[in-house]
């Protein structure tokens, strides 16, 4: 069950479709294609790692009007996801993963990532950056948690007034992923997971997309998955 609002195109939603590249959500659908972030919360199980290279020292040597694509990808190496909007601005996204298990078996795996995000101009010099950072916990045991699912029917009625981002976060917490858009504004989004061992059926899941203009004023806001507040799955 997916909710879209406000001045949202046809067609996928641009953050759904680089989060999870699958058909409509069901219980026991499979995951195509996720990101780096999604794709170590889904498998963390396995025992993935990741290696940080987003340090303090390598982001500070990269600045808005003098850096150019060819410094950042000197520093950085080639990013995890890179997109050309109409206007002719890129945008290039770099993400690191990092996560600590307890040493109890079933135990909880704390979860740090921190998302950076470059906009540049039709000539590939540095216009924007933007660093996120997000903090959280895979709670473990026969049902794997991640994230804790919202209030769909407050998500809706916050929307319906004009509302800005950070009165999103006052509202709903921090996202898990924040990135800039080809259109100078930025792309929040809120997700929650519960999969289950394979056992016992597949997964759950909510993802909330909302894209900010440059003001930081929200445009279009996209809610989809079977969770909702609480954690019970919706039909």
């Amino acid at each position: 069950m997916s909710t879209r609002g406000r001045k949202r195109a046809s067609g996928p939603s641009p953050l759904i479709r680089r989060f999870l590249d699958v058909p409509a959500p069901s219980t026991d659908f499979r995951p195509v294609r996720v990101p780096s972030t999604l794709l170590l919360i889904l498998t963390l199980l396995t025992g993935c790692a990741t290696r940080p290279t987003l340090t303090t020292a390598s982001l500070d040597s990269i600045r808005a009007g003098t850096s150019t694509r060819a410094d950042v990808e000197k520093i950085l190496g080639r990013p995890q996801r890179f997109e050309t909007g109409p206007n002719g601005k890129s945008v290039a996204f770099y993400e690191d993963v990092e996560h600590r298990r307890t040493e109890a078996l079933w135990g909880p795996v704390n979860l740090h990532s921190r998302h950076f995000s470059v906009l540049y101009d039709s000539k590939f010099a540095v216009e924007r950056t933007l660093l996120a950072a997000h903090s959280g916990r895979i709670q473990r045991g026969w049902r794997d948690r991640f994230g804790q699912p919202l209030d769909r029917a407050a998500v809706i009625a916050a929307m319906q007034e004009p509302v800005d981002r950070q009165e999103l976060i006052n509202k709903f917490g921090p996202p898990t992923v924040e990135m800039l858009t080809t259109t100078g504004g930025v792309m929040l989004g809120w997700v929650a997971l519960e999969q289950r061992h394979e056992s016992w059926g597949g997964q759950e899941r909510q993802i909330l997309e909302v894209e900010c203009d440059a003001d930081g004023m929200v445009r279009t806001y996209h809610i989809e998955g079977t969770l909702d507040a609480g954690g019970k799955p919706r039909p």
